[in-house]
């Protein structure tokens, strides 16, 4: 799990501190979630998710949802997720909620 949790903050283009932050843990909580070293907590997964656009399912089992999950929770008709699970360019995750850019701007 740990590769596609720091494949899914580095398509935010930000650091495990500045990740850290946005998530509200700490840059350690951050570094052992992507080094596999810790079991990641549910509401930390869900934060991860949220800050990055990319399913919780993916994060946890590197399987995209189901269109019809995606459908049923109101989510991206799944391109969007396929895109960013094979780093297609232009691919930059959104925020589920405002529809803008996850990406930090400096």
């Amino acid at each position: 799990m740990g590769d596609r949790l720091r494949k899914a903050r580095q398509m935010t283009g930000l650091t495990t501190r500045a990740f850290a932050e946005r998530i509200g843990v700490s840059q350690a909580t951050v570094t052992n979630a992507e080094n596999d070293n810790n079991k990641v907590r549910r509401i930390t997964l869900n934060a991860w998710s949220l800050a990055t656009g990319v399913p919780v399912e993916w994060l946890e089992t590197g399987n995209a949802p189901s269109a019809e999950a995606e459908g049923a929770s109101g989510a991206d008709d799944g391109t969007r997720t396929r895109n960013i699970l094979l780093g297609s360019p232009g691919s930059s995750p959104t925020s589920p909620h405002t529809g803008r850019s996850a990406r930090h701007e400096p």
